[in-house]
């Protein structure tokens, strides 16, 4: 992560990272590349887990920093509840100012599969 970048753990064993002027590309990077070390800690450990995660770029920041953290949060759930231990991306578009509804763009990628 970069000195500008933030994470949290959330509760549970769920955490939020924010990667501030990064873009869907440079999202894509860095979530897929943390993704792939999770999934072969996991594997290496023999931990019967995976890892799901939801990732949002806003073009424009939403109102509150809650509002960011439900979209991703979202899409997080979405993965979890469907394929699980992926990443799935969205890019809210701009409108007038406020974030149009989620347009999700999946990528998946294969590893450990759990319930967890």
């Amino acid at each position: 992560m970069r000195a500008s970048d933030i994470g949290a753990r959330l509760g549970g064993d769920e955490f939020a990272i924010l990667l501030p002027e990064t873009t869907m590309a440079g999202a894509r990077s860095f979530f897929m590349e943390l993704h792939a070390g999770l999934v072969a800690l996991a594997i290496s450990n023999q931990w019967p887990i995976g890892f799901s995660i939801g990732v949002a770029v806003f073009a424009v920041a939403p109102a509150t920093t809650d509002d960011a953290i439900r979209q991703a949060d979202d899409l997080m759930y979405k993965m979890k509840h469907s394929d699980k231990n992926s990443v799935l991306f969205s890019e809210p578009e701009a409108d007038s100012g406020h974030n149009a509804p989620l347009a999700a763009a999946e990528l998946r990628q294969g590893g450990v599969k759990s319930d967890v």
